[in-house]
């Protein structure tokens, strides 16, 4: 079995020793340069079967090793854990199916765009640059007009910045929507294009 771990349930801290007079004075750690345990799990690999596991942790090492194309998993798996109660699983998710890009998950990925998480509604929308389909444009401007967070809109833009070309008809239309909101943001995904 993988090792215990105790970082984010327990409060351990993984920041240099320097830091520790500001952790032991309150101080929040909400900034991280890089990936850390929480993000991808533990740090030895899982077999497929970690996808069903009760361990958020091992689902999320799975999960990364899927991203990276170190492990073999079935779709319908990796689809399954986009509705996991773990919102840090159902971001490690978002980023795996987008590796895998198979066109059949894009209805998952674009359903995320709902998510109550702001984080993983902007990871939805990210992943959805890379295997969005032309209607994503239009799950993506839905999402912009239903959400009043500044982030999912700007990784909106991004997304439809880098989608694939068969899309750029429905970005073009967007431009001419009538939310502002989606005309700014189809309008600078146009400018990223050229």
């Amino acid at each position: 079995p993988p090792p215990r771990a105790t970082h984010r349930r327990a409060g351990v801290s993984r920041l240099p020793e320097e830091w520790k007079p500001f952790v032991t004075q309150g101080g929040i750690q909400c900034i991280f340069s890089q990936p850390t345990i929480g993000d991808i799990g533990y740090e030895t690999d899982q077999p497929a079967s970690a996808l069903t596991s009760a361990d958020p942790l091992a689902r999320t090492r799975a999960l990364y090793q899927v991203e990276t194309g170190s492990l073999k998993a079935d779709v319908a798996q990796v689809v399954a854990t986009v509705k996991d109660p773990d919102v840090l699983v159902r971001r490690r998710a978002l980023f795996a199916l987008g590796a895998l890009k198979d066109p059949t998950t894009t209805p998952a990925i674009e359903a995320a765009l709902t998510d109550p998480e702001n984080s993983v509604r902007c990871a939805a929308a990210y992943v959805l640059g890379t295997v969005g389909r032309p209607e994503s444009v239009a799950s993506l401007a839905r999402a912009i007009r239903r959400d009043n967070f500044f982030q999912l809109a700007e990784t909106a833009t991004v997304a439809m910045g880098t989608m694939d070309k068969a899309c750029l008809p429905a970005i073009i239309a967007g431009a001419e929507d009538a939310s502002w909101r989606v005309r700014v943001a189809c309008i600078y995904a146009l400018g990223r294009r050229s």
